[in-house]
């Protein structure tokens, strides 16, 4: 089970999105902290669509905001069909389970998307990518609109037996 937790505004209240066992269906759960009682939601609209190609086996990071309440996901959209694959930010809210999408530009050539992290200072969602040569690094703004910044790329090496890989 793929699980991340985050505690909202409140401090009173914990977040959680994880999948299901066995299937590939995102859940969010509200859990009162002093109480222990938890209130899960199935995942709705294109987040929930888009993990459905998971079947449960991949795990992934959700990295949180506090300050909205929601949960990130970061991914390359493979469905397209398209030789030039677009990077794709998933949000779901995380008291209602609904979720939105919207590509990311700016990043550049980022490649698979292989970690992810909310950057609560700054206000960005940070992700790496890895490409056959290179590690890419990309900061993306959420607000006032969505736009991806490279921060670094450093190269990998050929192999395991390469310092830089």
């Amino acid at each position: 089970m793929t699980e991340e937790i985050g505690a909202g505004a409140g401090a009173g209240v914990a977040f959680a999105l994880f999948t299901r066992a066995m299937t590939s269906e995102l859940v969010a759960a509200t859990v009162d902290l002093k109480s222990g009682g938890a209130r899960y939601r199935v995942v709705t609209g294109p987040a929930a669509d888009y993990y459905k190609s998971y079947a449960g086996e991949a795990t992934r990071l959700f990295p949180f905001d506090p300050s909205a309440c929601r949960f990130f996901l970061l991914d390359l959209d493979l469905t397209k069909g398209k030789l030039a694959h677009p990077l794709v930010l998933y949000t779901v809210n995380a008291s209602s389970g609904t979720s939105d999408a919207v590509e990311v530009h700016g990043c550049g050539p980022i490649g698979d998307p292989v970690g992810q992290a909310w950057d609560e200072m700054a206000g960005n969602l940070l992700v790496a990518g890895q490409t056959s040569s290179h590690a890419n690094f990309c900061s993306i703004r959420l607000s006032p609109s969505v736009h991806g910044t490279p921060i670094g790329s450093i190269a990998r090496g050929a192999d395991e037996t390469s310092a830089s890989r």
